[in-house]
């Protein structure tokens, strides 16, 4: 737990000091709302392509805060020295928690920003709470794991997207369904099975990314 918390500590004094993952995520979430409201006329739209539109762009948001997780490490030739000197589960766990706080942060300025600008209204703050909670477990999930990945091959933008998209859609898909349902009626009760949905799929994507990467750790031990 000791090295679990110490790499979060360094990823998050890492990011204070070179801002190398936020401001270009929040120019992307900018420049995509301005698009979305102007050209699209979200404020027009019914709840459904509205929760499919705030959605999509948090996807790839997530996609160009993530991709970096471990990309940085290699750039800077440390990631050899983390994987030697570190457990696989704190690695793993450290960034994680990094990505989970980040996604966090951004699925919940993003969401208010478009709730506001857009003049919805969130009808039921627990499900608000529930969806930013699953979505940035959810993407986090996927997007360790495959930022990993893509620290070990050449090919990173081009492998990132393609391994992280397929996995990430059932999860908007979900996600966008649960927010149609808290902007029109401000009640869970006919998405309980997306909930539930929702946990399974944060639930296995985790627990196979734990596995996965501590089989990646090994082999790159070796």
């Amino acid at each position: 737990m000791r090295a679990l918390w110490a790499i979060l500590r360094k990823d998050i004094q890492q990011e204070a000091r070179s801002a190398a993952i936020l401001p270009t995520v929040l120019a992307f979430t900018a420049t995509s709302l301005l698009l979305i409201l102007y050209t699209l006329r979200a404020q027009n739209l019914d709840p459904t392509p509205q929760s499919g539109l705030l959605w999509i762009v948090l996807l790839f948001a997530s996609l160009t805060a993530s991709q970096r997780l471990f990309l940085h490490e290699r750039d800077q030739q440390t990631l050899p020295l983390l994987l030697l000197n570190g457990h696989p589960l704190a690695i793993y766990g450290g960034k994680f928690l990094f990505n989970v706080a980040v996604l966090g942060s951004l699925i919940t300025l993003f969401s208010l920003l478009y709730v506001l600008l857009i003049n919805s209204a969130i009808a039921h703050w627990g499900a608000f709470v529930i969806l930013i909670v699953a979505g940035a477990l959810g993407l986090a999930g996927v997007t360790t794991i495959t930022s990993a990945m893509m620290a070990q091959s050449d090919k990173r933008g081009a492998l990132f997207s393609v391994i992280s998209i397929p996995l990430l859609v059932p999860l908007i898909m979900i996600l966008s369904r649960v927010t149609t349902a808290v902007f029109s009626s401000g009640t869970l009760a006919s998405s309980w099975n997306d909930v539930a949905a929702l946990v399974g799929f944060c639930g296995v994507n985790i627990t196979l990314g734990i596995m996965f990467f501590e089989s990646l750790f090994k082999e790159t031990s070796i």
